[in-house]
Protein backbone atom coordinates (compact mmCIF):
# COMPACT_ATOMS: atom_id res chain seq x y z
CA UNK A 1 0.00 0.00 0.00
CA UNK A 2 3.18 2.67 0.83
CA UNK A 3 4.59 2.15 -2.37
CA UNK A 4 1.79 1.95 -4.54
CA UNK A 5 0.95 5.33 -2.55
CA UNK A 6 4.43 6.67 -3.60
CA UNK A 7 4.09 5.87 -7.00
CA UNK A 8 0.87 7.45 -6.99
CA UNK A 9 2.43 11.03 -5.66
CA UNK A 10 5.06 10.64 -8.42
CA UNK A 11 3.02 9.74 -11.02
CA UNK A 12 0.39 12.99 -10.00
CA UNK A 13 3.51 15.25 -9.57
CA UNK A 14 5.91 14.02 -12.27
CA UNK A 15 2.96 14.18 -14.70
CA UNK A 16 1.45 17.92 -13.80
CA UNK A 17 5.19 19.57 -13.30
CA UNK A 18 5.65 19.78 -17.01
CA UNK A 19 2.18 21.86 -17.73
CA UNK A 20 3.46 23.93 -14.36
CA UNK A 21 7.04 24.57 -16.52
CA UNK A 22 5.39 25.21 -19.54
CA UNK A 23 3.25 27.82 -18.36
CA UNK A 24 6.21 29.49 -16.47
CA UNK A 25 8.38 29.03 -19.49
CA UNK A 26 6.50 31.65 -21.47
CA UNK A 27 8.67 34.48 -20.40
CA UNK A 28 11.44 32.93 -18.52
CA UNK A 29 14.93 31.39 -20.32
CA UNK A 30 15.47 27.83 -19.65
CA UNK A 31 18.69 28.82 -17.53
CA UNK A 32 16.74 31.50 -15.40
CA UNK A 33 13.91 28.78 -14.93
CA UNK A 34 16.34 26.03 -13.46
CA UNK A 35 18.33 28.56 -11.39
CA UNK A 36 15.12 30.25 -9.84
CA UNK A 37 14.05 25.95 -9.38
CA UNK A 38 17.44 25.18 -8.06
CA UNK A 39 16.98 28.26 -5.39
CA UNK A 40 14.28 27.41 -4.51
CA UNK A 41 14.31 23.31 -3.86
CA UNK A 42 17.55 24.53 -1.92
CA UNK A 43 15.61 26.64 0.66
CA UNK A 44 12.99 24.06 1.20
CA UNK A 45 15.52 21.10 1.54
CA UNK A 46 17.39 23.21 4.11
CA UNK A 47 14.18 24.72 6.13
CA UNK A 48 12.86 20.40 5.97
CA UNK A 49 16.58 19.65 7.04
CA UNK A 50 16.63 21.79 10.12
CA UNK A 51 12.91 21.18 10.96
CA UNK A 52 13.10 17.44 11.03
CA UNK A 53 16.34 17.09 12.68
CA UNK A 54 17.91 15.73 9.77
CA UNK A 55 21.46 17.47 9.76
CA UNK A 56 23.56 14.75 11.51
CA UNK A 57 21.93 12.53 8.76
CA UNK A 58 23.48 15.30 5.46
CA UNK A 59 26.54 15.95 7.33
CA UNK A 60 27.15 11.78 7.53
CA UNK A 61 27.85 11.01 3.92
CA UNK A 62 31.57 10.63 2.81
CA UNK A 63 33.25 12.75 0.29
CA UNK A 64 32.60 9.91 -2.31
CA UNK A 65 28.97 10.37 -1.71
CA UNK A 66 29.55 14.44 -2.35
CA UNK A 67 31.55 14.07 -5.23
CA UNK A 68 28.65 10.67 -6.65
CA UNK A 69 25.41 12.98 -6.19
CA UNK A 70 27.75 16.38 -7.14
CA UNK A 71 28.03 14.60 -10.68
CA UNK A 72 24.24 13.45 -10.59
CA UNK A 73 23.18 16.52 -9.42
CA UNK A 74 25.15 18.43 -12.23
CA UNK A 75 24.18 15.85 -14.89
CA UNK A 76 20.03 15.55 -14.04
CA UNK A 77 19.55 19.09 -12.15
CA UNK A 78 21.02 20.88 -14.27
CA UNK A 79 22.44 19.86 -17.82
CA UNK A 80 19.54 17.69 -18.33
CA UNK A 81 16.62 20.28 -16.75
CA UNK A 82 18.26 23.23 -19.23
CA UNK A 83 17.94 21.26 -22.01
CA UNK A 84 14.57 19.63 -21.43
CA UNK A 85 13.32 23.21 -20.52
CA UNK A 86 14.60 24.70 -23.73
CA UNK A 87 12.73 21.60 -25.18
CA UNK A 88 9.84 22.14 -23.35
CA UNK A 89 9.56 25.87 -24.21
CA UNK A 90 9.77 25.41 -27.92
CA UNK A 91 7.59 22.35 -28.17
CA UNK A 92 4.27 20.48 -27.17
CA UNK A 93 4.38 18.41 -23.73
CA UNK A 94 2.18 16.01 -25.13
CA UNK A 95 5.17 15.70 -27.38
CA UNK A 96 8.58 16.51 -25.46
CA UNK A 97 7.44 14.36 -22.16
CA UNK A 98 6.68 11.06 -23.65
CA UNK A 99 9.84 11.45 -25.53
CA UNK A 100 12.07 13.06 -22.69
CA UNK A 101 10.32 10.02 -21.15
CA UNK A 102 12.49 7.14 -22.75
CA UNK A 103 15.39 7.96 -20.50
CA UNK A 104 14.57 4.09 -19.28
CA UNK A 105 16.48 3.11 -22.11
CA UNK A 106 19.31 4.78 -21.26
CA UNK A 107 18.98 3.29 -17.54
CA UNK A 108 18.55 -0.27 -18.66
CA UNK A 109 21.60 -0.16 -21.46
CA UNK A 110 24.19 1.46 -18.71
CA UNK A 111 22.38 -1.12 -16.08
CA UNK A 112 23.91 -4.12 -18.25
CA UNK A 113 27.05 -2.70 -19.13
CA UNK A 114 28.12 -0.46 -16.61
CA UNK A 115 26.11 -2.22 -13.35
CA UNK A 116 26.20 -5.99 -14.91
CA UNK A 117 22.65 -6.34 -14.25
CA UNK A 118 20.84 -8.56 -15.84
CA UNK A 119 18.71 -7.89 -19.10
CA UNK A 120 15.49 -10.39 -19.46
CA UNK A 121 13.01 -11.23 -22.08
CA UNK A 122 10.61 -8.96 -20.28
CA UNK A 123 13.21 -6.31 -20.18
CA UNK A 124 13.91 -6.71 -23.91
CA UNK A 125 10.30 -6.54 -24.27
CA UNK A 126 9.93 -3.27 -22.16
CA UNK A 127 12.60 -1.44 -24.16
CA UNK A 128 10.33 -2.40 -27.49
CA UNK A 129 7.23 -1.21 -26.68
CA UNK A 130 9.57 2.51 -25.27
CA UNK A 131 10.70 2.89 -28.62
CA UNK A 132 7.55 1.59 -30.29
CA UNK A 133 6.36 4.52 -28.18
CA UNK A 134 8.98 7.22 -29.06
CA UNK A 135 7.66 6.17 -33.26
CA UNK A 136 3.74 7.04 -32.00
CA UNK A 137 4.49 10.38 -30.63
CA UNK A 138 7.08 11.56 -33.40
CA UNK A 139 4.27 10.92 -35.62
Amino acid sequence: MKNALLLMTVLLCWGVTPIIEKIGLRRVTPFAATTIRSIAITIILLIVTLITGRTKEVLDVTTREVITFTISGFLAGLLAVVAYFALLKSGETSRVVPLVATYPLVTAICGYFILNEEFSLTKLLGTGLIVSGVWLVKM
